[in-house]
């Protein structure tokens, strides 16, 4: 799932977690979301980045950030 969209389903406030969800054909998966940089808040509906997975949440960024892979 790293680098795959999801769509937030419960918002993100600065340094919480939110819920997302990830859709793969007809189904739908729930996570639990933190952003990456925790000064980051997202709104219901906000389109995000898996980017890794740690402590039992997901790493997200907003999906319209240029991502570069070193």
């Amino acid at each position: 799932m790293l680098l795959e969209e999801a769509v937030v389903s419960e918002p993100l406030a600065p340094g919480m977690e939110g819920r997302a969800v990830f859709r793969r054909g007809s189904q739908d998966r729930p996570l639990r979301i933190r952003a990456v940089d925790g000064d980051q808040a997202f709104s219901r509906g906000t389109r995000v980045r898996i980017l890794d997975y740690r402590d039992g949440a997901y790493l997200v960024e907003a999906a319209d950030e240029e991502h570069l892979v070193h």
